[in-house]
């Protein structure tokens, strides 16, 4: 059954929070929370429209972090409902973020992979120039980035190579090789 979002922004990251809440986040600063994906609220973050593309839930602190493609912005909210825009320390886009073994992982433009503890101080793990990162996953003590790169920087409709990259500690990546994106 289709239900109403509460908002006309188009909606781009999900996550489930505590005590199975939901929240979205997607263009023009669109925050929505549900307690029973039915019902959705929309929720507010003081500043300049932010495109957020991705957002993540900290089971352990109870911290929601959503990362943007907007000027270096993201946001927190210690409970999904009270948001504050931050700085997530590179003009990057964002595009992917999630929390696995203590970090919030995120992942975006030119092979961006940063950690973070709170979601406040982020450190750079790799950059790879031409990468684009867009979405990161764990599972089987392994984790994954995934995106692609092109394969003629000089020459875009030669297409992109998916990757995948791989790590077991979330610090050291190794990069994988899928297809071409044509």
């Amino acid at each position: 059954t289709a239900r109403t979002s509460n908002t006309v922004a188009n909606l781009r990251g999900f996550t489930v929070g505590s005590g199975g809440s939901f929240v979205a986040v997607g263009a023009n600063s669109a925050i929505v929370t549900s307690t029973n994906g039915i019902t959705w609220v929309l929720r507010s973050v003081a500043g300049p429209a932010i495109s957020f593309t991705s957002v993540a839930y900290h089971p352990a602190t109870g911290q929601y972090i959503a990362v943007s493609t907007t000027n270096n912005r993201l946001a927190t909210s210690a409970d999904g409902i009270t948001w504050t825009a931050g700085s997530s320390g590179t003009s990057l886009n964002l595009y992917g973020v999630r929390h696995v073994d203590g970090l919030f992982i995120a992942v975006g433009d030119f092979g961006m992979i940063r950690n973070s503890l709170a979601g406040l101080g982020w450190t750079s793990l790799t950059i790879t120039m031409d990468m684009e990162l867009r979405g990161l996953a764990h599972g089987n003590s392994r984790y994954v980035a995934v995106g692609s790169y092109p394969n003629d920087p000089a020459d875009p409709a030669k297409g992109r190579t998916s990757v995948a990259l791989t790590s077991s500690d979330g610090m050291s990546f190794v990069l994988g090789k899928t297809d071409v994106i044509n």
